[in-house]
This record gives structure tokens, C-alpha cells and sequence, in this order.
């Protein structure tokens, strides 16, 4: 086998060069592993804030198509366009209450309405409401996520929340506006309440996706600065009921 022989003048690496360009090497792998990790959390926060919006969104649209159903009756000419009875978790005449009588809480809310077969009406669950008679729906906050809840069915539509509360729009002299505002847990007076206020407020499955804490607005409009690195998205809305007061 042969050598080859190194002439005069020339020479290889020497092992200063040599760990010269392996720390140069580390130093640009180091910053491309930096630039790929900051791309991977923009994308999980881009695809985390989607998801919230999208949420949210349903979220607020399937409460607000519920609420508006509050009240309804078929005609002034049958019988079940009476007043509405007294019923555990309703007072005499109110189709808006605070659901069940023993867990009374701002973050719940219960509503009644007539049913009709003609295929116009869905539940809070989505489907199709096809018996007559009173029907009675419930929304609350259990177990971090948005729940509804029907005769027979429970059911989480949207999880990730961590915060939901009703306030509710009081006519007080039954002019069909609102004079007063209040949370559910202080009304005294459901068979007038004109309009429900609905504050939620969802949070990220995954902590760490922001730099730094994120500071949001609460139900009552004050800035917290949370603890944690979650990225949070509030939404509010005003819900005015179409049926008449009883």
C-alpha cells in the first residue's frame, strides 16, 4: 500500500483549526434549532388561537339561538300561551331562571319555551325539537368546558373554558327596556328580565406558548395578569329576548 508522501509546504488541520470549525458548527446548529423551535410554537400558537376563535364563536351562536327561544309559545289563542308556572328552579310567569334550585351559580343558566313538530326548532344539543309541550334547557360551566343540558341528554360542547357568567337585563317598570343590571345569583325578579349578558372566557390546553403571561379582562372588565404562559381568548355578547314579557 502506498503512502503519499506530504511535500514540503503543505500542511493539514491543526487541532486548533479543528475545534475552531466544530464550535462554529455547533453555533449554527444551535441557532438553526432556535429558529425551527421558534417557528414550532408560532404555529401551535396560530393553531391554538384558531381553535379558541372557532370555539368561542360556536359557542356564543348556540347560547344566543337558545336564549332567543326563551318564552315561546304558539298563539295568544291556545292554552299553553298561559304564564309559565312556578317550577323548582322558576319562579310564576319567568322562562329564564338559574337552574337547579340547590347549585344556584352565575355560570349557570335555565330556559323554557313551547315546542312545535313543524321541524323549526332546535335545542341547545342541536336537534330538532319535535315534541309539543314545555321544553326546559340548561347551560352551565362543570368540568372546564361549556355543557347543555336537556330532559334526557348532557352533553360538553365546548371544552377549554375557564370562565362563563350570565348577567342579566332587568326591566323594572315593564317598558321593554332595560333599567338595571345584575348577575344571576342576585335576581330577585325573573319575569322580567329582558336581555342576558354572556361573558366566557377559553384558555389554551398547552402552557408555555407565550413569552411572557398574558394579561386579559375579566367578567367585570378589570386586567388580570395570570401566573401562567397559557394564551386566553374572552367573548362577550348581549342577548335581547323577542318574547314579551309575562
Amino acid at each position: 500500500m502506498k503512502h503519499r508522501r506530504i511535500k514540503a509546504g503543505e500542511t493539514g488541520f491543526s487541532p486548533v483549526e479543528m475545534l475552531v470549525g466544530v464550535a462554529i458548527s455547533l453555533l449554527l446548529l444551535l441557532g438553526l434549532g432556535q429558529v425551527v423551535l421558534h417557528q414550532h410554537r408560532t404555529l401551535r400558537m396560530q393553531e391554538e388561537l384558531g381553535r379558541m376563535e372557532d370555539a368561542g364563536r360556536f359557542a356564543l351562536f348556540a347560547m344566543a339561538r337558545s336564549i332567543r327561544q326563551a318564552g315561546f309559545h304558539p298563539g295568544a289563542s291556545t292554552d299553553e300561551s298561559a304564564p309559565y308556572p312556578a317550577d323548582g328552579s322558576f319562579q310564576e310567569g319567568a322562562f329564564i331562571g338559574m337552574g337547579e334550585a340547590a347549585l344556584p351559580s352565575r355560570s349557570t343558566l335555565a330556559l323554557r319555551y313551547h315546542g312545535l313538530r313543524d321541524g323549526t326548532q332546535v335545542n341547545c344539543l342541536g336537534v330538532d325539537v319535535k315534541a309539543q309541550g314545555l321544553q326546559v334547557e340548561q347551560w352551565n360551566w362543570s368540568q372546564a368546558a361549556l355543557q347543555c343540558s336537556t330532559a334526557n341528554n348532557t352533553q360538553p360542547l365546548v371544552p377549554s373554558v375557564e370562565d362563563l357568567q350570565f348577567a342579566l337585563g332587568i326591566d323594572q317598570d315593564g317598558d321593554g327596556n332595560v333599567d338595571a343590571t345584575a348577575l344571576a345569583e342576585a335576581v330577585d325578579r325573573w319575569t322580567r328580565i329582558a336581555s342576558v349578558h354572556i361573558y366566557l372566557r377559553l384558555v389554551s390546553q398547552e402552557d408555555g406558548l407565550s413569552d411572557a403571561p398574558q394579561a386579559f379582562q375579566d367578567a367585570q372588565g378589570q386586567s388580570v395578569l395570570p401566573k401562567d404562559r397559557r394564551l386566553r381568548r374572552t367573548f362577550r355578547t348581549t342577548v335581547s329576548l323577542r318574547q314579551p314579557l309575562p
